[in-house]
C-alpha cells in the first residue's frame, strides 16, 4: 500500500510539472556551512544549459575538454543536484562559485583533458581579494589553497576569474597553448548565526504594473540578528491611489525581499497570511554583487533546489502580493534550519497616502515599460481636517478647494520640450475649473489645489544618465540610499513661462526638507533610477512677479506628512507648469552654474520653516525677464 501511494504521488508530481509548464531542472541543494551539519566550505557550478551542481569543498571539481584543438568548452563531470543528470543536457562551465567560513579554503580540481599524451592541463587563479597557493597533484590535478589577503574583517563576495590553461606537449612545438576564462566568485561568511552577523535585508515595494515590475515606491535596507521580531518601512511615504471611497480592503502591490546571508547557516522562511496558507518559495538566487557593467558576464539569476533557502554567501529573493491597505504585516517570517529554533517576524509598516485618481498620465520609454515620466492628479484623503485650511493659510488664500473629477488627461499633461541636455519633461496645462475657481477676480476667493504625485524614470542607457551609472549603483548596492548622489549630478526643475525656471532640488536642499520630501531610487531590475514627489499646484504668483513654494505640514499624533505647495507663477486661472530632469548645474541659457562648496548642506528643517511661505531667491532664476 505504501508503494502504492509512492507512484501515486510521483505520477503526481509529475503531472503537475507538466501542467505547469515548468521544465525539470537540476538545482543543487546548498548544506550549512557552521553547525551541526556544517561542512566548512563548498563549491557551486552554473553550467551552460543553467542548472546547478555542487559539493563540499573536500569533494575535487571533476573537470574536462579539450581547448587546445578549438573553441571547445570546459565540462563539469561531477556535482550533486535535486535531479540527477541525464547526460543530455549542457555542462559546460558558465560560472564558479567557492562559499567559506573565514578567510581560508581549500578546494581541489582534477583536469582530465581527454588526450593526456598531447595536452598538459594548468589551472590559474585571478582575484584582487582572494590569493591561491597552489599545489600539483599530478595527472591534471591541482590543490588550491584560498587566503582573503585584503579586505580583512568584512564579509561578502568577490568576482574573479578561474583559468583552465592547457599547453601541448614538446611533440606538437607548432600548436599554440590555450587558456578559457570562467568567471569565479568567492564568497565568505561568517563562523556563526546571524547573531553574530546579521542578515542583510533589502525590500522593495512596487506600484502594479506589467510582470509584476511597477514603479519602485519604497525601499528599505537594514540588518536583522533574527533575535527578536523586527518592523521596518515606516520612515516612507507611499502614495497609493484608489478609484473611489471609501478605498478597497485589499490594493494589492508586488514586494520583493532580497535576504543576504553572511553567516555559516542556512535560513528558512515561513509565511501565512489572512487570506491562505502558501507557503513562500524563492523566487531566485543570486550573487550579492551590483549589476555593473564590468559584471555582466554573470549570471543576474539562478535556481537552487527550494531546501536550499536563504543559503550561506547568496542572496535569496522572494516574491509576493503585498496589500498595502492593512497595517503591520508581516512580511517574512525567518528561522534558522540548523540548529533548529522558533521563527521570529518582519513586519513593514508604510506611511500609506490616500488619494482619489484624478487621471494619470504616463510616457514610456522607446514604447516600452517603464514610463519615462508619470503624473497623477488626485483629491488628498489628509489625516488631519485643517489640512485645506493649513494650505489656503500658508498660501495667501481665502479657502482652497480640490476638483472631484477627472481633471488630468493626456491634452492636460504632455511632453514639453525644454533643451537638449533636458533628459524627460512634461508639462501640465489645464484649465482650473469653475466649481473650485476664485469666487471674484479684484478679490482672493476659493483658490483651486491640484495635487500631482510625479514620477520619472531615467534610463541607465541615456546618453546622460550612462557615465554615472556605475557609482550610483556600487553605492545603492553599499547603502541603499542615493539621494545626496542623484542630488550632486542631476536635479528636478521647474519652468514658469518661457524662462524662468527653479531648480527644484537644490531649494529644497537648502530648506532641509529635500530628504523628506523626494525619493530617489536605482531599480537593477528594469535599469532606471526612479524619481518621485508630491507636489500640490496653484495658480498665480506670490507678490505679482515671482511663484511662491511652500511645505504644509499633515500631522495628527499617528500621522506625519509633508507635502509641498507651489503657486505656478502665473495668474492666467490655470494650472500650468513644467517639469523636467537635467543635469545639475543645468541652465537653459547659457553655461553652467558653478558647483556649490557644500551642495547637501540642508536648512534648518521642517520646524524652521514655521507657517510663512519659503519664497523663492531671485538667485535661483525665478524672477522673469525684465522685473
Amino acid at each position: 500500500m505504501g508503494s502504492l501511494f509512492r507512484k501515486a504521488a510521483g505520477t503526481a508530481a509529475i503531472l503537475c510539472l507538466l501542467l505547469s509548464g515548468t521544465e525539470a531542472r537540476a538545482n543543487y541543494r546548498f548544506d550549512d556551512l557552521f553547525g551541526p551539519s556544517g561542512v566548512g566550505a563548498q563549491w557551486m557550478v552554473i553550467t551552460g544549459g543553467t542548472n546547478t551542481v555542487g559539493d563540499a569543498a573536500s569533494v575535487p571539481l571533476e573537470v574536462k575538454g579539450e581547448i587546445v584543438s578549438g573553441r571547445s568548452s570546459v565540462r563539469i563531470d561531477n556535482g550533486r543536484s535535486e535531479l540527477p543528470p541525464t547526460g543530455e543536457e549542457n555542462r559546460d562551465i558558465h560560472t564558479m562559485f567557492l562559499v567559506l567560513t573565514g578567510t581560508q579554503a581549500s578546494m581541489r580540481v582534477n583536469f582530465a583533458p581527454p588526450n593526456a599524451d598531447s595536452i598538459t592541463p594548468d589551472a590559474l587563479l585571478d582575484n584582487a581579494v582572494y590569493s591561491a597557493r597552489k599545489t600539483p597533484l599530478g595527472n591534471g590535478g591541482y590543490e588550491f589553497l584560498f587566503d582573503k589577503s585584503a579586505e580583512q574583517g568584512r564579509f561578502g563576495s568577490v568576482r574573479g576569474n578561474f583559468i583552465y590553461h592547457q599547453n601541448p606537449t614538446s611533440a606538437y612545438p607548432s600548436t599554440p597553448s590555450q587558456s578559457l576564462v570562467v568567471p569565479f566568485v568567492i564568497a565568505n561568511v561568517a563562523d556563526g548565526t546571524a547573531e553574530t552577523e546579521p542578515l542583510l535585508l533589502r525590500a522593495a515595494l512596487r506600484e502594479p504594473g506589467a510582470a509584476g515590475a511597477g514603479d519602485m515606491t519604497a525601499y528599505d535596507r537594514f540588518t536583522w540578528s533574527v533575535r527578536d521580531n523586527m518592523t521596518a518601512g515606516d520612515s516612507q511615504w507611499v502614495f497609493v491611489p484608489v478609484p473611489a471611497w471609501p478605498a478597497p480592503d485589499r490594493i494589492l502591490y508586488r514586494l520583493t525581499t532580497e535576504v543576504t546571508n553572511h553567516t555559516g547557516i542556512r535560513y528558512a522562511v515561513q509565511r501565512f497570511d489572512n487570506y491562505a496558507w502558501n507557503r513562500l518559495n524563492p523566487a531566485y538566487w543570486a550573487f550579492d554583487l551590483p549589476r555593473a557593467q564590468s559584471l555582466k558576464d554573470l549570471p543576474a539569476r539562478f535556481r537552487l533546489d527550494d531546501i536550499s533557502h536563504v543559503a550561506p554567501g547568496l542572496k535569496t529573493v522572494y516574491n509576493q502580493n503585498y496589500n498595502v491597505n492593512e497595517g503591520m504585516k508581516a512580511a517574512l517570517r525567518l528561522h534558522p534550519v540548523d540548529p533548529a529554533a522558533g521563527f521570529r517576524e518582519l513586519t513593514l509598516n508604510h506611511r500609506i497616502v490616500f488619494g482619489l485618481d484624478l487621471g494619470t498620465v504616463e510616457a514610456p520609454i522607446s514604447g516600452r515599460n517603464p514610463y519615462a515620466w508619470k503624473v497623477t492628479a488626485f483629491n488628498p484623503r489628509a489625516a488631519g481636517t485643517n489640512f485645506l485650511k493649513d494650505v489656503a493659510d500658508s498660501m495667501k488664500a481665502r479657502s482652497v478647494k480640490v476638483p472631484e473629477g477627472r481633471t488630468l488627461t493626456s491634452g492636460t499633461a504632455r511632453f514639453d520640450y525644454v533643451a537638449g541636455d533636458a533628459i524627460s519633461s512634461f508639462a501640465v496645462n489645464a484649465s482650473i475649473p469653475g466649481s473650485v475657481r476664485r469666487e471674484e477676480a479684484h478679490r482672493e476667493g476659493t483658490e483651486g489645489l491640484l495635487p500631482l504625485h510625479v514620477t520619472f524614470n531615467l534610463p541607465r542607457t541615456h546618453l546622460l544618465v550612462a557615465p554615472k551609472w556605475d557609482a550610483l549603483l556600487q553605492q545603492w548596492h553599499d547603502t541603499g540610499e542615493i539621494r545626496n548622489d542623484f542630488a550632486h549630478d542631476f536635479s528636478v526643475y521647474l519652468r514658469s513661462g518661457a524662462e524662468n525656471d527653479l531648480d527644484l532640488i537644490q531649494e529644497l536642499v537648502r530648506q532641509g526638507v529635500y530628504e523628506k520630501l523626494v525619493k530617489v531610487f536605482l531599480d537593477e531590475q528594469r535599469g532606471v533610477v526612479t524619481v518621485s514627489f508630491i507636489a500640490m499646484l496653484m495658480d498665480g504668483t506670490r507678490d505679482g512677479s515671482r511663484p511662491a513654494l511652500q511645505v504644509v505640514s499633515d500631522r495628527t499624533p499617528v500621522t506625519d506628512n509633508d507635502f509641498l505647495v507651489l503657486r505656478d507663477g502665473i495668474s492666467d486661472d490655470r494650472w500650468k507648469l513644467t517639469f523636467y530632469v537635467a543635469p545639475a548645474g543645468f541652465r537653459p541659457n547659457g553655461p553652467p552654474a558653478p558647483k556649490k562648496p557644500d551642495e547637501n548642506s540642508g536648512g534648518n528643517g521642517c520646524n524652521g520653516l514655521g507657517s510663512g511661505t519659503l519664497a523663492l531667491l531671485a538667485v535661483a532664476g525665478l524672477i522673469r525677464k525684465g522685473r
